[in-house]
């Protein structure tokens, strides 16, 4: 073998370089500059489509506040906020101060929770327990009775500067419960006037509540009249009425508006998505459609401050960050089909029809291009209707509750029908908000057996199943009237 073949000179190797070099090389800069080619062409393409986009959806998105305008609807929370009310007239105030009033002890706190567990028919006790419950809930409930006779209320949610009254919901919770075990301490201790006083004071704090535009404050209002609604079969086992007192309540019953308040709460509702989501598309906070949006509207990527966003989410955030003429598109597009899906919720929840229909019913926006990009199907607030009359269901069965009371106080017997007890109301006889017509209403020995048709709109006999968590059917198929029953 020769040295050359064996060992290859410079000037071989650079040869054999220039061989490789030419048509590899100069090929893949051919690549490399299509394929820059092709990333400007995208690039165009897509910040055209996002200048496009974002123009036909911000017309839009102003097209439906000028629509919501039009039908003098609020669209800031100062317009949907209610009327002020002085200091010394506002029931609040002294909300917040019965919530103080209560024992911090951790021992009567343990028993206060143990005894608001119990439901009927089984009672409360025992009664020492329920006795050393009441007392040290004597000084939150005198306060308590005073702020129910207050006409008005406005919660500290509404002012900006409350010089540190506040009132968390937590606290707002415990007020109805704890007048509830109070009512039946005293009713079981021979006191049944104060139990009505009580009672009373619970139906005052749901016609607050009910005063309330937002949805956090119309559940409250049914919690309580749901504690109403335990407290009073121990009253009228009793014998006794509160003479004009349970009259006073039958009005304050008959004034609640279940259904004008959760068609207000709605537009609450919507107000505060148009303050955060106007917000987002200043660039103030992040956009909604981040996992890290405000408050619960991160629409986008999982829904409430999702830890784990989807792929589309984490694309769209990258291309967002990128690109800020995509960004502004996504944002006005999301703006203008949620006005879309926030205008059906509204006129579903001022509409008729079966209330059930507000939890099974959902709107949603109609398609447009950013629709895919949307995770939810409907703003929050949807359910109000159903709320409102599972409130407005309690509300009739109390007032003829009250109505059959007083029958049988002035002939010695409850009536064999309604109609015989409708003079002793207050005002128009209620319906069945669930079927539009008169409660149910059955003699049983002494007693009787009211009751609301409930959600499948269906006569069950007043009978209402319990079903486990988790494996509950669905509610066509469950028996679920609301009865209200007075032994024997």
């Amino acid at each position: 073998m020769a040295h050359s073949e064996r060992f290859p000179t410079f000037r071989a190797m650079a040869a054999s370089g220039r061989r490789l070099r030419g048509p590899t090389f100069r090929g893949l800069w051919r690549r490399r500059r299509g394929i820059g080619l092709a990333a400007v062409v995208a690039f165009i393409v897509v910040l055209g489509w996002a200048m496009v986009l974002g123009s036909v959806s911000g017309r839009r998105y102003e097209a439906e506040l000028a629509a919501i305008r039009r039908r003098g609807e609020p669209l800031t929370l100062a317009e949907a906020a209610p009327r002020p009310v002085p200091n010394s007239q506002n029931a609040a105030l002294l909300y917040i101060k019965a919530a103080r009033l209560l024992p911090r002890d951790s021992r009567w706190r343990e028993d206060f929770l143990t005894l608001r567990r119990v439901q009927p028919p089984h009672p409360l006790g025992p009664a020492p327990i329920l006795a050393a419950v009441a007392k040290g809930a004597e000084p939150a409930v005198a306060v308590l009775r005073e702020a129910a006779r207050r006409e008005r209320c406005v919660f500290p949610w509404w002012s900006a500067s409350q010089d540190g009254r506040t009132l968390s919901l937590e606290s707002l919770n415990l007020l109805a419960p704890l007048l509830r075990v109070h009512g039946e301490a005293r009713a079981q201790s021979g006191d049944p006037q104060a139990g009505w006083k009580d009672l009373a004071a619970i139906v005052g704090l749901a016609r607050h509540l009910n005063q309330d535009p937002t949805s956090l404050s119309q559940t409250g209002s049914l919690v309580a009249l749901r504690m109403a609604r335990k407290l009073l079969p121990s009253l009228l086992a009793s014998g006794t009425l509160l003479g004009g007192g349970s009259r006073r309540i039958d009005r304050t019953l008959s004034e609640l508006n279940p259904e004008g308040m959760g068609y207000r709460a709605v537009l609450t509702e919507r107000c505060a998505w148009l303050q955060s989501f106007e917000l987002a598309r200043g660039g103030t906070v992040a956009p909604l459609w981040s996992h890290a949006g405000p408050g619960h509207l991160g629409w986008l990527g999982g829904g409430e401050q999702s830890e784990h966003p989807s792929w589309q989410a984490s694309t769209l955030r990258w291309f967002a960050g990128t690109f800020p003429p995509l960004r502004q598109a996504l944002v006005a597009g999301e703006g203008a089909a949620y006005l879309q899906s926030w205008a059906r919720t509204v006129e579903f929840s001022r509409g008729s029809g079966p209330p059930w229909d507000a939890s099974d019913s959902i709107p949603t926006p109609r398609w447009s291009p950013w629709r895919p990009l949307l995770c939810g199907d409907a703003p929050y607030g949807m359910s109000n209707r159903s709320l409102a009359a599972l409130s407005t269901a309690y509300a009739a069965e109390m007032r003829w509750a009250l109505a059959l009371a007083r029958y049988r106080h002035q002939r010695g017997t409850y009536p064999s029908s309604l109609d015989q007890a409708a003079p002793l109301l207050g005002g128009a006889p209620p319906l069945d908000p669930f079927s539009g017509k008169s409660l149910r209403y059955h003699r049983e020995g002494d007693g009787y057996l009211l009751y609301s048709v409930g959600r499948n709109g269906r006569d069950d006999g007043g009978v209402q199943d319990a079903f486990p968590r988790g494996g509950q059917p669905s509610r066509r198929e469950q028996r679920d009237d609301i009865s209200f029953r007075v032994p024997a």
